[in-house]
């Protein structure tokens, strides 16, 4: 049998290779050993084995400086965070949902959730899927689940919030966490042939790993599809046949 992988959140290439250049060309006007990490990387031609994507909600450079601050002082290095050899910043809009060639200039974490996770920008609000065409943008988690890697999805947070909702689901507004939250996502509910809510797409995305908080999203009863009036968390086995 293949060796499975596993895929601990996502990763998009095109934004690492983005953050690496930034990286590089900063670090080298400090004078540190940047290029020359990268240029031994690039020669090495390895592939990881695995993938781990950490992301801290909401963190940017202010947060990270009051860490720094408070935990070393004022010269200190976040170990971590200052001592990669490769380390770089990316500038991110979401789009408006009325007029989508215009620029949303504060951008949510279902928008910039979706940029990372699909490559592809969309309005605040949305979760994977495209501003005012509410059509589905593929994510790299269900890419490499296509490819027979392992993958996992954990979050401090509740798991249906809209950073983690963006690898495994497709809805049209955050808030459709479960079978009963589907106000604002009437066409997405199971009872009307969509997909259903966030904590119904997690489920029966067959991720190898779903850890997180929001329990009673997936206590909710499902409202439709070939597994009515069962709770959002039950489902068949993969082989097994749905009754």
């Amino acid at each position: 049998m293949r060796r499975r992988k596993l895929l601990l959140g996502a990763v998009l290439g095109a934004v690492l290779a983005t953050a690496a250049g930034v990286g590089v060309a900063v670090a080298n006007q400090s004078g540190d050993r940047s290029l020359e990490v990268a240029a031994q990387a690039k020669a090495s031609h390895s592939t990881a084995k695995y993938v781990i994507f950490l992301l801290g909600d909401g963190m940017g450079q202010s947060e990270i400086t009051i860490a720094r601050n408070y935990q070393y002082g004022a010269a200190g290095r976040l170990p971590g965070i200052d001592t990669p050899p490769l380390t770089g910043d990316i500038t991110t809009y979401a789009l408006q949902e009325a007029d989508p060639s215009k620029p949303e200039y504060v951008t949510d974490s279902a928008a910039s959730g979706t940029g990372w996770a699909t490559g592809h920008k969309t309005s605040n609000g949305r979760i994977s899927t495209t501003a005012k065409t509410d059509l589905t943008l593929p994510t790299i988690f269900e890419q490499v689940a296509k490819k027979g890697w392992a993958t996992g999805n954990v979050s401090t947070a509740e798991i249906t919030d809209a950073t983690p909702a963006v690898l495994a689901s497709h809805v049209n507004a955050r808030g459709c966490q479960g079978p009963a939250d589907m106000a604002a996502c009437p066409k997405y509910k199971k009872s009307a042939g969509g997909p259903g809510s966030i904590a119904e797409q997690e489920v029966d995305h067959s991720s190898d790993v779903i850890l997180g908080g929001g329990k009673g999203r997936f206590d909710q009863v499902i409202d439709g599809g070939p597994t009515p009036a069962r709770r959002s968390w039950t489902r068949p086995r993969r082989s097994a046949t749905p009754s």
